[in-house]
């Protein structure tokens, strides 16, 4: 057996953590980028519960602050919106005090996400994500302002502003090409998709759009990507009667 595999449990169990915090982090953070989002929750929660036991000093809170958003935004791209939240919850008010931008953009982000998906709130949820954006943007967070674009968008689509909509969705679909993170751009895409094209009635651009992100999809190789680009083409050919749902 691989040091990787049980290192983690090692040093958790040794109470060692600031050691096992660090560990986590970086581990989470790779796993974060091959979209092994179980994976980076589950490090992610580690990490947390090894900082919450340390002395609490302004360092280690920034670090709970840091972990926790994190744990709020795989939650985030996981759709488990409430989950999201109650791990934000807890340092919503220490990240004010701080005036800890990078964060608190991240923070708003989460929440925007939830008020539209679970409170239904596309008014809060808008401000709260325009929010999100101009702070993402002036502390330079491109992965925060490719959610905050993407949710946006969402958002607009939701409330039938097409045109909107598809220039925020445009944006995080850019971003993730400059970047060329293949999941990213297969998730953005499946988005635009649905969010602009199938409500607003453009079949034609919806499926081949789909067939873009389902083609990156098997570029890319990961489970999340493929989860993603192929549940919107079997949802579209649901609705339009092609398949029958089971």
């Amino acid at each position: 057996m691989s040091i990787m595999k049980f290192w983690p449990s090692t040093i958790f169990l040794s109470e060692n953590y600031l050691k096992s915090a660090e560990y986590t982090r970086l581990a989470s953070r790779k796993a974060g980028k091959t979209a092994s989002l179980n994976d980076a929750i589950a490090h992610t929660k580690n990490r947390i519960t090894s900082l919450e036991r340390l002395p609490q000093s302004e360092d280690v809170q920034k670090q709970i602050i840091d972990a926790r958003s994190a744990l709020g935004l795989y939650m985030t791209q996981m759709n488990y919106h409430g989950e999201a939240k109650e791990a934000i919850d807890p340092i919503i008010d220490l990240a004010i005090k701080y005036n800890y931008r990078r964060r608190l953009c991240q923070i708003y982000t989460i929440l925007g996400t939830y008020h539209l998906s679970v409170e239904d709130s596309s008014p809060e949820a808008l401000r709260v994500l325009e929010e999100a954006l101009r702070i993402s943007e002036e502390v330079k967070d491109f992965l925060t302002s490719v959610l905050a674009s993407l949710w946006l968008g969402y958002a607009l689509g939701w409330n039938c502003e097409f045109e909107k909509s598809a220039n925020y969705i445009q944006r995080a679909i850019d971003i993730n090409l400059a970047a060329k993170i293949l999941w990213g751009i297969v998730v953005t895409k499946s988005i635009l998709s649905y969010s602009c094209y199938y409500h607003h009635g453009k079949i034609n651009l919806q499926f081949k759009t789909s067939a873009e992100a389902l083609r990156i999809s098997e570029e890319s190789g990961d489970i999340y990507s493929k989860a993603i680009a192929l549940y919107r083409p079997w949802c579209f050919m649901l609705w339009e009667g092609i398949v029958e749902g089971g």
